[in-house]
C-alpha cells in the first residue's frame, strides 16, 4: 500500500490493495484534515472497503477514483456519497469472494446502495467495466 499527500491542497492518494492497512491510512488521512481522497486500486477485501465507505460517509471528504478502481474499490466508490472521477478512471466489478469461494456480500451491498441494476455483475467472476450510464453520469 502506498499513501501520500499530493501537491493538491487537502488531497491524499491511496494506492494498492484494499485491506485493513489501507483502512488505517484513510483513517489517519481524515484525522489529519485531508478532504479529497484519491484512490487507485485493483481491489481487495470487501469488509475494509465497506468500513472505508462508512468512514468517508461520516466525513465531509470526497473519494476520487483515479485510473484503475476495480472490484472492492468500485464498490467503495459507489457506496460513498461524495465521489468524483479523476484522470482516466476505469471502474469495474465482479462477484465478491471469501475463503470458501463466491459469496453474495457484494450483491447484498449493491442492493443496500439502491444499485440492484448492477447485481448481475456481482454474481459472476467476469470483470465488468462500468459504463458512464451505469455510474450515473
Amino acid at each position: 500500500i502506498a499513501a501520500a499527500a499530493t501537491a493538491e491542497r487537502n488531497a491524499y492518494q491511496l494506492t494498492g490493495d484494499i485491506n485493513d492497512g489501507m483502512l488505517r491510512l484513510l483513517e489517519r488521512a481524515l484525522s489529519e484534515g485531508y478532504r479529497r481522497i484519491y484512490i487507485t486500486s485493483r481491489g481487495g477485501e470487501i469488509l475494509p472497503a465497506r468500513a472505508m465507505a462508512s468512514m468517508l460517509n461520516g466525513s465531509d471528504a470526497t473519494i476520487v477514483a483515479r485510473g484503475q478502481c476495480h472490484s472492492s474499490c468500485a464498490y467503495l466508490w459507489l457506496a460513498t456519497r461524495s465521489r468524483a472521477l479523476g484522470e482516466r478512471p476505469n471502474l469495474a466489478l465482479h462477484a465478491s469472494y471469501n475463503a470458501h469461494g463466491i459469496n453474495d456480500y457484494g450483491e447484498r451491498w449493491l442492493k443496500e446502495m439502491g444499485r440492484s441494476d448492477l447485481t448481475v455483475w456481482a454474481r459472476t467472476r467476469e470483470l465488468h467495466t462500468l459504463t458512464s450510464q451505469e455510474l450515473g453520469l
